[in-house]
């Protein structure tokens, strides 16, 4: 996605949280069939994602070097378990939190 199309949060955005961070950050946990929702963040939803977890905000709008979510990505330090986030993926993620995080 360019910068120049818009990022948009429901079909860009989502289904890469859903991919990579639902696991650990919202998803229903086999052993229990309770949610994962790991440091209190919940990235199932725009507001969740928003709400930012136990140690505060995970993206700054507008801000994508500023973001909490890209340094983690970035750095490999998440996901803890599966693939590293794609560098196309974590492009998308900077464009989105660039453009304002929107939830569009």
């Amino acid at each position: 996605v360019s910068a120049a199309q818009g990022v948009s949060f429901a079909n860009d955005v989502m289904p890469i949280l859903q991919a990579r961070c639902h696991s650990c950050h919202g998803g229903i946990d086999p052993a229990t069939g309770q949610p994962s929702i790991e440091v209190e963040l919940n990235m199932t939803t725009y507001e969740g994602l928003m709400a930012g977890s136990e140690y505060g905000a995970v993206l700054e709008p507008g801000g994508p070097d500023a973001s909490l979510l890209i340094e983690m990505v970035t750095s490999g330090d998440m996901p803890l378990e599966g693939d590293p986030v794609p560098p196309a993926e974590i492009e998308t993620l900077r464009n989105w939190i660039a453009e304002g995080a929107t939830n569009n």
